[in-house]
């Protein structure tokens, strides 16, 4: 999903710890590709309009990737 305005904020839930925060624009990219578990909750905690574009993959499948970590990311991330 991309976040194109205001704010996201998706958590799981089974770990309240874990959070992320997307502010809309050039850095709300997210892949959320929950393929186990119980998946994620995602709220819109501000007063501005909130839009995302979903772009589904190719055959329903998600692309090959490596995991590069367990967990949520640390410090600040940028979609380059």
């Amino acid at each position: 999903m991309h976040f194109l305005s205001g704010l996201a904020h998706i958590t799981l839930p089974d770990d309240t710890t874990q959070d992320l925060w997307l502010v809309g624009g050039a850095g709300g990219l997210v892949f959320a590709t929950d393929t186990a578990g119980a998946g994620h909750i995602t709220t819109y905690p501000s007063d501005q309009l909130t839009v995302g574009v979903v772009a589904p993959f190719e055959g329903g499948r998600v692309p090959a990737y490596e995991v590069l970590g367990e967990g949520a990311c640390e410090g600040a991330q940028t979609c380059v």
